[in-house]
């Protein structure tokens, strides 16, 4: 197939941009000395989970649990439009 004739199939595509992502929820791991130390002791255990994490090939992210819903809204958005677009059903 042509370059362009690619180009063309695959257009409708190119507003979508995405990548896997995980969510860790900290207060389900963080031992209990983490979590009742001082705000040091705990951003030296979040840096060390990250830099295993980054070991693992993540790119490790934070944000605020506002922020993560608003993600998942859009997320959950842009995903149903494709599905819908391509007529995707259950089986």
């Amino acid at each position: 197939m042509r370059p362009f004739l690619l180009a063309l199939l695959f257009a409708p595509l190119a507003a979508f941009a995405s990548g896997p992502f995980t969510s860790l929820h900290p207060e389900e791991f963080i031992p209990p000395a983490v979590e009742t130390g001082s705000p040091d002791v705990y951003q030296g255990f979040i840096s060390q989970v990250q830099e295993k994490l980054i070991a693992l090939g993540f790119e490790p992210e934070g944000n605020t649990p506002a922020e993560f819903a608003a993600q998942m809204r859009s997320e959950l958005a842009k995903w149903a439009k494709v599905i819908k677009a391509a007529k995707i059903v259950v089986e």
